[in-house]
Protein backbone atom coordinates (compact mmCIF):
# COMPACT_ATOMS: atom_id res chain seq x y z
CA UNK A 1 0.00 0.00 0.00
CA UNK A 2 1.13 3.32 -0.95
CA UNK A 3 1.62 6.15 1.43
CA UNK A 4 0.23 9.96 1.35
CA UNK A 5 3.10 11.35 0.76
CA UNK A 6 3.90 9.15 -2.37
CA UNK A 7 0.52 9.13 -4.03
CA UNK A 8 0.91 12.90 -3.34
CA UNK A 9 4.55 13.34 -5.32
CA UNK A 10 2.68 11.03 -7.70
CA UNK A 11 -0.38 13.32 -8.52
CA UNK A 12 2.15 16.35 -8.62
CA UNK A 13 3.94 14.88 -11.41
CA UNK A 14 1.74 13.14 -13.41
CA UNK A 15 1.57 17.03 -15.41
CA UNK A 16 5.37 16.59 -15.31
CA UNK A 17 4.76 15.77 -19.27
CA UNK A 18 2.52 19.05 -20.10
CA UNK A 19 5.08 21.04 -18.49
CA UNK A 20 8.19 19.70 -20.30
CA UNK A 21 6.02 19.98 -23.82
CA UNK A 22 5.10 22.83 -23.18
CA UNK A 23 8.72 25.01 -23.38
CA UNK A 24 9.15 23.60 -26.81
CA UNK A 25 5.11 24.53 -28.40
CA UNK A 26 4.93 28.09 -26.52
CA UNK A 27 6.70 30.51 -27.96
CA UNK A 28 8.28 33.04 -25.52
CA UNK A 29 7.47 36.16 -23.70
CA UNK A 30 9.40 39.23 -24.95
CA UNK A 31 12.73 39.31 -22.99
CA UNK A 32 11.97 41.63 -19.94
CA UNK A 33 15.82 43.16 -18.70
CA UNK A 34 16.57 44.33 -15.65
CA UNK A 35 16.94 48.08 -14.85
CA UNK A 36 20.69 48.94 -13.36
CA UNK A 37 21.60 46.66 -10.15
CA UNK A 38 20.88 48.93 -7.28
CA UNK A 39 24.19 51.05 -5.54
CA UNK A 40 26.02 48.81 -3.40
CA UNK A 41 25.13 48.94 0.45
CA UNK A 42 27.06 51.44 2.62
CA UNK A 43 25.23 50.20 5.38
CA UNK A 44 26.67 48.17 8.42
CA UNK A 45 26.19 44.66 8.30
CA UNK A 46 23.46 43.78 11.43
CA UNK A 47 26.22 41.28 12.70
CA UNK A 48 29.50 40.90 12.14
CA UNK A 49 31.37 38.17 14.34
CA UNK A 50 35.01 36.77 13.53
CA UNK A 51 34.20 33.06 14.29
CA UNK A 52 37.85 31.76 15.09
CA UNK A 53 37.00 32.57 18.64
CA UNK A 54 35.23 29.34 17.84
CA UNK A 55 37.87 27.24 16.77
CA UNK A 56 37.00 27.74 13.40
CA UNK A 57 40.15 27.83 11.18
CA UNK A 58 39.99 29.40 7.43
CA UNK A 59 43.09 27.92 6.70
CA UNK A 60 44.92 24.76 6.97
CA UNK A 61 48.77 23.60 6.23
CA UNK A 62 49.95 23.70 2.48
CA UNK A 63 47.32 26.64 1.65
CA UNK A 64 44.23 24.68 1.98
CA UNK A 65 41.45 25.78 2.79
CA UNK A 66 38.89 24.09 5.33
CA UNK A 67 35.61 22.36 3.40
CA UNK A 68 32.82 24.52 5.34
CA UNK A 69 28.96 24.77 5.19
CA UNK A 70 26.05 27.72 5.57
CA UNK A 71 22.70 27.76 6.46
CA UNK A 72 20.00 29.11 8.28
CA UNK A 73 18.42 26.68 10.58
CA UNK A 74 15.40 29.30 10.63
CA UNK A 75 14.72 33.19 10.49
CA UNK A 76 17.33 33.64 13.53
CA UNK A 77 19.88 31.14 13.61
CA UNK A 78 22.84 30.13 11.90
CA UNK A 79 24.52 27.07 11.75
CA UNK A 80 27.88 27.37 10.26
CA UNK A 81 29.82 23.92 9.58
CA UNK A 82 33.27 23.27 9.34
CA UNK A 83 36.07 20.25 9.32
CA UNK A 84 40.03 19.86 10.44
CA UNK A 85 42.11 17.25 9.33
CA UNK A 86 43.65 15.30 12.43
CA UNK A 87 46.26 15.00 11.37
CA UNK A 88 47.26 18.24 9.06
CA UNK A 89 50.84 16.76 7.53
CA UNK A 90 48.32 13.79 6.11
CA UNK A 91 48.96 14.72 2.28
CA UNK A 92 45.38 11.83 1.39
CA UNK A 93 43.04 14.54 0.60
CA UNK A 94 41.48 13.64 -1.94
CA UNK A 95 38.10 13.64 -2.37
CA UNK A 96 37.65 9.97 -2.66
CA UNK A 97 40.30 9.39 -0.31
CA UNK A 98 39.25 8.79 3.29
CA UNK A 99 41.01 11.07 5.91
CA UNK A 100 40.52 10.86 9.70
CA UNK A 101 38.84 14.94 10.23
CA UNK A 102 36.52 16.40 12.98
CA UNK A 103 33.18 18.20 11.72
CA UNK A 104 32.59 21.56 13.81
CA UNK A 105 29.01 22.77 14.05
CA UNK A 106 28.52 25.92 15.49
CA UNK A 107 24.63 27.92 15.71
CA UNK A 108 24.21 31.12 16.17
CA UNK A 109 21.64 33.71 16.47
CA UNK A 110 22.24 36.71 13.97
CA UNK A 111 20.27 39.08 16.11
CA UNK A 112 22.25 39.00 19.05
CA UNK A 113 25.26 37.37 17.98
CA UNK A 114 24.75 34.60 21.10
CA UNK A 115 26.21 31.04 20.95
CA UNK A 116 23.60 29.02 21.07
CA UNK A 117 25.17 25.45 20.00
CA UNK A 118 28.52 24.01 19.78
CA UNK A 119 29.83 20.20 19.14
CA UNK A 120 32.53 18.04 16.96
CA UNK A 121 32.03 14.89 15.63
CA UNK A 122 35.29 12.22 14.04
CA UNK A 123 34.78 11.98 10.67
CA UNK A 124 36.13 9.19 8.30
CA UNK A 125 36.40 12.27 5.43
CA UNK A 126 37.53 16.02 5.59
CA UNK A 127 34.44 16.18 3.15
CA UNK A 128 31.99 16.09 5.60
CA UNK A 129 28.86 18.35 5.96
CA UNK A 130 26.04 19.68 8.39
CA UNK A 131 22.71 21.29 7.18
CA UNK A 132 19.75 21.97 8.79
CA UNK A 133 16.20 19.73 7.40
CA UNK A 134 12.95 20.16 8.20
CA UNK A 135 11.45 20.90 11.59
CA UNK A 136 14.58 22.45 13.55
CA UNK A 137 16.99 19.00 12.86
CA UNK A 138 20.11 18.74 11.46
CA UNK A 139 21.45 16.27 8.95
CA UNK A 140 24.70 15.03 8.39
CA UNK A 141 26.71 13.04 5.90
CA UNK A 142 30.27 11.69 7.59
CA UNK A 143 31.63 9.92 4.91
CA UNK A 144 30.70 6.17 5.96
CA UNK A 145 27.01 7.14 7.57
CA UNK A 146 24.29 9.65 7.80
CA UNK A 147 22.57 10.57 10.39
CA UNK A 148 19.81 12.51 11.99
CA UNK A 149 20.19 15.52 14.84
CA UNK A 150 18.11 17.22 16.95
CA UNK A 151 17.99 20.83 17.24
CA UNK A 152 21.00 20.39 20.25
CA UNK A 153 22.59 17.77 17.72
CA UNK A 154 21.00 14.96 19.88
CA UNK A 155 20.99 11.34 17.99
CA UNK A 156 17.73 10.76 16.13
CA UNK A 157 18.67 8.46 13.56
CA UNK A 158 21.73 6.90 11.71
CA UNK A 159 22.39 4.78 8.74
CA UNK A 160 25.47 3.74 7.64
CA UNK A 161 26.86 3.33 4.26
CA UNK A 162 28.16 0.51 2.30
CA UNK A 163 31.20 2.33 1.22
CA UNK A 164 33.03 5.78 1.93
CA UNK A 165 31.30 8.42 0.29
CA UNK A 166 32.32 12.36 0.36
CA UNK A 167 29.69 14.78 0.67
CA UNK A 168 28.26 18.04 -0.37
CA UNK A 169 26.81 20.39 1.17
CA UNK A 170 24.54 21.67 -1.28
CA UNK A 171 22.44 18.59 -1.45
CA UNK A 172 19.40 19.55 -0.02
CA UNK A 173 16.27 20.82 -1.13
CA UNK A 174 14.61 23.83 -0.71
CA UNK A 175 12.05 23.15 1.71
CA UNK A 176 15.01 20.79 3.27
CA UNK A 177 12.13 17.75 3.58
CA UNK A 178 15.15 15.72 1.56
CA UNK A 179 18.73 15.58 0.70
CA UNK A 180 20.55 13.47 -1.36
CA UNK A 181 23.86 10.87 -1.32
CA UNK A 182 26.18 9.60 -3.72
CA UNK A 183 26.25 5.77 -3.83
CA UNK A 184 28.58 2.94 -5.71
CA UNK A 185 31.81 3.69 -7.55
CA UNK A 186 33.28 5.44 -10.57
CA UNK A 187 30.92 4.10 -13.59
CA UNK A 188 29.02 2.73 -11.41
CA UNK A 189 28.31 5.83 -9.06
CA UNK A 190 24.82 6.66 -8.28
CA UNK A 191 22.72 9.16 -6.46
CA UNK A 192 19.95 8.38 -4.11
CA UNK A 193 17.01 11.37 -2.81
CA UNK A 194 16.59 10.80 0.37
CA UNK A 195 13.61 11.83 2.92
CA UNK A 196 15.18 13.64 5.44
CA UNK A 197 12.92 12.01 8.60
CA UNK A 198 12.33 8.93 7.66
CA UNK A 199 15.91 8.13 5.40
CA UNK A 200 13.67 6.67 2.68
CA UNK A 201 14.53 6.24 -0.87
CA UNK A 202 12.51 8.80 -3.71
CA UNK A 203 14.26 8.73 -6.20
CA UNK A 204 17.97 7.74 -8.34
CA UNK A 205 19.91 8.98 -11.09
CA UNK A 206 22.69 8.12 -12.76
CA UNK A 207 26.07 9.39 -12.90
CA UNK A 208 24.33 10.35 -17.16
CA UNK A 209 23.12 13.73 -15.03
CA UNK A 210 25.09 15.86 -13.15
CA UNK A 211 24.82 19.00 -11.50
CA UNK A 212 21.25 18.11 -10.24
CA UNK A 213 18.99 20.55 -8.18
CA UNK A 214 15.63 19.37 -6.49
CA UNK A 215 12.74 20.34 -4.87
CA UNK A 216 10.18 17.67 -3.44
CA UNK A 217 8.93 17.32 -6.44
CA UNK A 218 11.42 18.36 -9.93
CA UNK A 219 15.01 17.36 -10.57
CA UNK A 220 16.90 19.69 -12.98
CA UNK A 221 20.70 18.33 -14.28
CA UNK A 222 22.86 18.38 -17.41
CA UNK A 223 22.58 15.25 -19.41
CA UNK A 224 25.41 13.82 -21.17
CA UNK A 225 26.65 13.24 -23.90
CA UNK A 226 25.21 16.90 -25.38
CA UNK A 227 25.39 18.66 -22.14
CA UNK A 228 21.62 19.64 -22.59
CA UNK A 229 19.70 20.79 -19.78
CA UNK A 230 17.11 17.94 -18.49
CA UNK A 231 14.73 18.14 -16.10
CA UNK A 232 11.87 14.78 -14.63
CA UNK A 233 9.22 14.55 -11.65
CA UNK A 234 10.59 12.57 -8.97
CA UNK A 235 9.31 9.20 -10.65
CA UNK A 236 9.29 10.81 -14.33
CA UNK A 237 12.25 10.17 -16.94
CA UNK A 238 14.75 12.68 -18.10
CA UNK A 239 14.03 15.01 -20.38
CA UNK A 240 14.93 17.75 -22.41
CA UNK A 241 13.82 21.49 -21.07
CA UNK A 242 14.72 23.58 -24.50
CA UNK A 243 14.83 27.38 -23.51
CA UNK A 244 15.62 28.35 -26.95
CA UNK A 245 17.44 31.67 -25.84
CA UNK A 246 20.17 29.99 -23.79
CA UNK A 247 20.43 26.62 -25.21
CA UNK A 248 23.48 27.03 -26.82
CA UNK A 249 25.12 29.01 -23.77
CA UNK A 250 24.32 26.34 -21.46
CA UNK A 251 25.73 23.42 -23.56
CA UNK A 252 29.24 25.81 -23.84
CA UNK A 253 29.17 26.47 -20.45
CA UNK A 254 29.35 22.53 -19.93
CA UNK A 255 27.86 21.86 -16.57
CA UNK A 256 26.44 25.77 -14.90
CA UNK A 257 23.48 23.67 -14.10
CA UNK A 258 20.44 25.98 -13.48
CA UNK A 259 18.86 25.84 -9.52
CA UNK A 260 14.91 26.56 -8.63
CA UNK A 261 14.04 29.60 -6.62
CA UNK A 262 11.09 27.61 -5.76
CA UNK A 263 8.61 24.50 -6.73
CA UNK A 264 7.91 26.29 -10.05
CA UNK A 265 11.05 28.61 -11.25
CA UNK A 266 14.27 27.99 -12.41
CA UNK A 267 17.28 30.07 -12.58
CA UNK A 268 19.40 29.44 -15.84
CA UNK A 269 22.81 31.12 -15.79
CA UNK A 270 25.57 30.87 -18.30
CA UNK A 271 28.86 33.44 -18.43
CA UNK A 272 27.64 36.73 -17.81
CA UNK A 273 23.76 35.84 -18.60
CA UNK A 274 20.80 34.76 -16.46
CA UNK A 275 17.33 33.91 -17.38
CA UNK A 276 15.06 33.44 -14.54
CA UNK A 277 11.90 31.28 -16.38
CA UNK A 278 8.93 29.12 -15.13
CA UNK A 279 8.79 25.86 -15.34
CA UNK A 280 6.40 26.22 -18.12
CA UNK A 281 9.18 28.29 -20.30
CA UNK A 282 7.79 31.40 -19.77
CA UNK A 283 10.49 33.99 -18.85
CA UNK A 284 10.10 36.18 -16.19
CA UNK A 285 13.53 38.34 -16.10
CA UNK A 286 16.60 38.16 -17.60
CA UNK A 287 20.16 39.61 -16.76
CA UNK A 288 23.31 40.41 -19.07
CA UNK A 289 26.35 41.52 -17.10
CA UNK A 290 29.03 43.79 -18.86
CA UNK A 291 32.00 42.51 -20.20
CA UNK A 292 34.07 40.57 -17.61
CA UNK A 293 31.30 39.92 -15.21
CA UNK A 294 30.03 36.24 -14.58
CA UNK A 295 27.29 35.07 -12.46
CA UNK A 296 28.71 32.71 -9.41
CA UNK A 297 27.41 30.58 -6.38
CA UNK A 298 24.01 31.59 -5.13
CA UNK A 299 21.72 30.96 -2.21
CA UNK A 300 17.90 30.68 -2.14
CA UNK A 301 15.40 31.69 0.60
CA UNK A 302 13.79 28.56 1.66
CA UNK A 303 10.15 30.60 1.56
CA UNK A 304 11.28 30.30 -2.18
CA UNK A 305 10.79 34.55 -2.54
CA UNK A 306 14.41 35.87 -3.03
CA UNK A 307 17.67 34.55 -4.07
CA UNK A 308 21.02 35.44 -3.87
CA UNK A 309 23.96 35.43 -5.97
CA UNK A 310 27.92 36.28 -6.68
CA UNK A 311 28.83 38.73 -9.36
CA UNK A 312 32.45 37.36 -10.01
CA UNK A 313 35.00 39.43 -12.22
CA UNK A 314 38.37 39.25 -14.21
CA UNK A 315 41.16 40.63 -12.38
CA UNK A 316 44.66 40.68 -13.64
CA UNK A 317 46.48 40.70 -16.86
CA UNK A 318 45.22 38.74 -19.61
CA UNK A 319 48.00 38.00 -22.53
CA UNK A 320 47.78 34.71 -23.91
CA UNK A 321 51.18 35.75 -25.63
CA UNK A 322 52.99 35.90 -22.45
CA UNK A 323 50.86 33.11 -20.92
CA UNK A 324 49.59 35.41 -18.61
CA UNK A 325 45.92 35.04 -17.59
CA UNK A 326 43.63 37.33 -14.81
CA UNK A 327 41.86 35.02 -11.91
CA UNK A 328 37.98 34.91 -11.34
CA UNK A 329 37.47 37.12 -8.41
CA UNK A 330 34.26 37.58 -6.22
CA UNK A 331 33.10 41.01 -6.91
CA UNK A 332 29.43 41.67 -5.11
CA UNK A 333 26.07 39.96 -3.95
CA UNK A 334 23.10 41.04 -5.45
CA UNK A 335 19.48 40.04 -4.21
CA UNK A 336 16.69 39.14 -6.54
CA UNK A 337 12.74 39.23 -5.62
CA UNK A 338 10.59 37.06 -7.52
CA UNK A 339 7.45 38.77 -6.69
CA UNK A 340 9.19 42.26 -7.41
CA UNK A 341 11.24 40.24 -10.29
CA UNK A 342 14.26 42.79 -9.76
CA UNK A 343 17.44 42.98 -8.35
CA UNK A 344 16.46 45.09 -4.40
CA UNK A 345 19.87 44.88 -2.70
CA UNK A 346 23.73 44.57 -3.79
CA UNK A 347 26.66 44.48 -1.49
CA UNK A 348 30.36 43.97 -1.74
CA UNK A 349 32.40 41.55 -0.94
CA UNK A 350 36.53 40.64 -1.04
CA UNK A 351 37.83 38.85 -4.30
CA UNK A 352 40.79 37.01 -4.45
CA UNK A 353 43.65 38.75 -5.24
CA UNK A 354 45.96 38.46 -8.74
CA UNK A 355 48.69 39.77 -6.98
CA UNK A 356 51.16 38.07 -4.56
CA UNK A 357 51.21 36.46 -2.15
CA UNK A 358 47.63 35.40 -4.15
CA UNK A 359 45.24 35.04 -1.37
CA UNK A 360 42.05 33.40 -2.39
CA UNK A 361 38.69 34.74 -1.01
CA UNK A 362 35.76 32.08 -1.71
CA UNK A 363 32.56 33.89 -0.04
CA UNK A 364 29.82 31.77 1.05
CA UNK A 365 26.19 32.96 1.30
CA UNK A 366 23.01 32.15 3.07
CA UNK A 367 19.47 33.38 3.14
CA UNK A 368 17.19 33.28 5.38
CA UNK A 369 13.54 31.27 5.27
CA UNK A 370 11.81 34.36 5.14
CA UNK A 371 14.37 36.06 3.07
CA UNK A 372 15.01 39.07 5.20
CA UNK A 373 18.35 38.36 6.15
CA UNK A 374 22.07 37.58 3.81
CA UNK A 375 24.54 36.28 5.25
CA UNK A 376 27.98 36.12 4.09
CA UNK A 377 31.36 34.06 5.08
CA UNK A 378 34.77 34.45 3.73
CA UNK A 379 38.06 34.06 6.29
CA UNK A 380 36.61 33.37 9.40
CA UNK A 381 34.02 36.94 9.20
CA UNK A 382 30.76 36.14 9.00
CA UNK A 383 28.66 39.12 8.36
CA UNK A 384 24.60 39.35 8.29
CA UNK A 385 22.27 42.45 6.24
CA UNK A 386 19.26 43.04 6.88
CA UNK A 387 17.46 42.97 3.27
CA UNK A 388 14.43 45.39 2.19
CA UNK A 389 10.88 44.73 3.33
CA UNK A 390 9.36 42.90 0.30
CA UNK A 391 6.36 45.40 -1.34
CA UNK A 392 2.98 44.74 -0.92
CA UNK A 393 1.24 42.50 -3.14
Amino acid sequence: MSSPRKEKTIGKTLGLVLLLVVPVLCPQTKAQTLEPEPELTKDRPLLEVDLKQYGYKPHVPFGRHDYWSLAFADTDDLVLGWTTLDNNGDKKKGYLTPAPSHLHALVINVRTGEKKTIKAWPTSTFYATINPVSKGKFFTCTGNAIQLLSDDFGLIREEHLSRFGPCNSDDVSLSRRSFSIDTGVGRDSRHTLIDAESFEPLATWSNEVFGVHFTDNFLVGTCRPHFELCIRGISEQWQPFNFPEMNKQLRDSKGKTPFFANDSTLVLTAGGKMAVVTLEGVLLFQVSLPSKYSFGSEATSAGGERFAIIETKIRGVTNEVLDMYGVLSDDHVVVYSLHERTAIYACKVKGSSPWPPWIEHRNRLALSPDGALLAVLDDGILEVYQLPKAKSR
